[in-house]
């Protein structure tokens, strides 16, 4: 089955013109390239030692490459310039994140690793089914019900600062608000495309990539705290024992 026919199967992308469902997979496809090309960082800084996360240069190039796909004009001209300032951007986010990985994997957490990225790339999907086969009315009483409840959250989380015991529901608001941030973007994008409007593959690809890491790093510090918990009840059990 192609592209084409599994956006058939929906009901808010199957009145699209040809056009329009390519611009659709065009997006998709340039996320797939930006999440290669956040892995190749990640390899970068482990193995080759390309990237100091830490370094004060590092930071500025984020911004800066940051700063100048959000400035660029969205034209067919740039096309091939933004494409690579987003994978530039990816290689960096994925050196970021290096720092966690290794952390994990020194700890024996490669399984989280591998389930956190396996739920990233489920809920990913999932999220997009649904708001594609949704009618949208459905959806935006989800994201104004939704952005209520994370508005609630937000506040209690600020007591993670005093309280430790917070801590926790911080991250779980972060998991949530990537969540929801994937409802919102991918809504727009469908929003767009019905109403004819041009879908710029480049931001939009950069808004689907920023929630897909904020959902890989929130799962695999919660995935791996719940298994260090495990760890400690086991060995208190055989000290008992």
């Amino acid at each position: 089955m192609n592209a084409d026919k599994i956006l058939n199967s929906f009901t808010r992308t199957s009145a699209l013109r040809r056009s329009t469902k390519a611009e659709l997979i065009k997006v998709y496809s340039t996320l797939a390239a930006t999440i290669g090309s956040s892995l190749a960082g990640c390899y970068s800084a482990a193995r080759l030692q390309l990237l100091d996360p830490t370094s004060l240069a590092h930071t500025l190039l984020l911004l800066g490459l940051t700063l100048s796909l959000y400035l660029l004009p969205a034209r067919s001209n740039n096309l091939s310039l933004r494409t690579t300032l987003l994978l530039s951007l990816s290689w960096l986010i994925g050196g970021t994140i290096e720092p966690l990985i290794s952390a994990l994997m020194y700890r024996g957490h490669g399984d989280v690793l591998i389930w956190a990225g396996a739920l990233t790339l489920l809920m990913f999907a999932g999220f997009s089914a649904g708001v594609m086969a949704a009618e949208r009315t459905k959806v935006v009483y989800f994201v104004g019900a939704a952005t209520t409840a994370l508005g609630v959250l937000s506040w209690v989380a600020l007591l993670g600062v005093y309280y430790p015991a917070f801590v926790n529901l911080a991250l779980v608001l972060g998991l949530a608000t990537g969540c929801v941030n994937l409802v919102v973007q991918t809504d727009e994008m469908i929003v767009r495309a019905a109403a004819g409007i041009p879908v710029d593959s480049v931001t939009t690809a950069l808004g689907f990539f920023t929630s897909l890491v904020t959902i890989f790093v929130r799962l695999a510090v919660i995935l791996s705290r719940e298994k260090q918990r495990e760890s400690s009840r086991s060995r208190e059990q055989k000290r008992k024992n």
